[in-house]
């Protein structure tokens, strides 16, 4: 019964390692030697590895609130710059 259960847990960090390594392959953000150090975290530091570098490469559909490699801004980035700079003007209109 252990066998299966530390069988499982291996087989699902093994699936982690591995979508975690696609998403930071296939992510438009990173050049190759950051790709490559991405990969080297993946399967070095197993767990926190993984969950490291899918934080960092963001959602699967590629909307960040960073720029796009083109130079444009994703939607979601756009939303955070404009709440971003009312921030701090609505007390000054309650004066």
């Amino acid at each position: 019964m252990t066998e299966y259960v530390v069988l499982g847990l291996l087989s699902l960090l093994i699936a982690l390692n591995a979508f975690s390594s696609y998403r930071a392959v296939t992510s438009d953000y990173f050049d190759k030697k950051q790709k490559t150090a991405q990969l080297v975290t993946i399967w070095l530091i197993p767990l926190l590895g993984a969950l490291l570098i899918l934080s960092v490469t963001g959602t699967p559909s590629g909307s960040k609130n960073f720029a796009h490699p083109d130079g444009s801004q994703s939607h979601s980035a756009e939303l955070m710059s404009l709440k971003h700079s009312n921030f701090g003007n609505s007390s000054s209109d309650d004066n």
